[in-house]
């Protein structure tokens, strides 16, 4: 059985969070894929994953994460329009929007220094740093979209977000993981199955 199988090495010092990530992986990617083809949110499978990361470490979680995650695309989409009047190329722009988050941020922590909010003290530099990278060029305006697109795409990453924090911090979803690991792969590729032979419309389409 290869839950024994998997018994054995965390027995004989396989770190349980590697084998729960490497078996957690190819689910947060089904999830995300799904969420492209069905739902329509136009996320790439990278940004998706790197985000899902960041927010489900434990010195972050999904309230300040998804917080941090919002106050990064708002700025980032000011500061891109803002610079596009001078014509800076692409990568400048991206490192300008870089230095004004890491400022903001910054600033937060400086904050919660001087009141003493231990809460954001406690929050790692690594995942803050993943979303501000990642919030880069997220979210596309162009002129002609409708009105309530970034609102419609802020729920889309709401929920996309929100799924993928339980994925990756369930209890009962890593002891089924450990327990049925067969049982959970079939599942796994019977919905990638699904979602690769999907030629339905998307959900966005419909709101249209």
């Amino acid at each position: 059985m290869l839950s024994d199988v998997f018994t054995f090495a965390l027995q004989n010092g396989l770190p349980k969070d590697t084998l729960l990530f490497l078996l957690l992986l190819p689910a947060l990617g089904t999830l995300i894929i799904f969420f492209r083809i069905v739902i329509g949110l136009p996320v790439s499978l990278s940004r998706g994953i790197v985000l899902s990361l960041a927010l489900s470490s434990p010195s972050l979680g999904l309230a300040y994460g998804f917080a941090f995650f919002t106050v990064s695309v708002i700025l980032d989409v000011f500061v891109r329009k803002l610079l596009e009047q001078f014509r800076l190329l692409l990568p400048a722009r991206h490192v300008v929007s870089i230095l004004v988050l890491s400022m903001v941020a910054l600033g937060i922590f400086l904050f919660a220094g001087y009141f003493s909010k231990e809460r954001l003290l406690e929050i790692e530099f690594l995942p803050l740093l993943l979303i501000i990278v990642s919030a880069q060029g997220l979210l596309h305006i162009q002129p002609g979209d409708h009105p309530l697109k970034p609102f419609i795409w802020f729920l889309g990453m709401a929920a996309l977000l929100s799924s993928s924090f339980y994925l990756l911090t369930s209890l009962p979803l890593q002891h089924f993981i450990l327990s049925s690991p067969l049982i959970f792969i079939a599942i796994l590729v019977l919905f990638l199955l699904l979602l690769a032979r999907f030629r339905g419309l998307r959900l966005v389409e419909y709101i249209r």
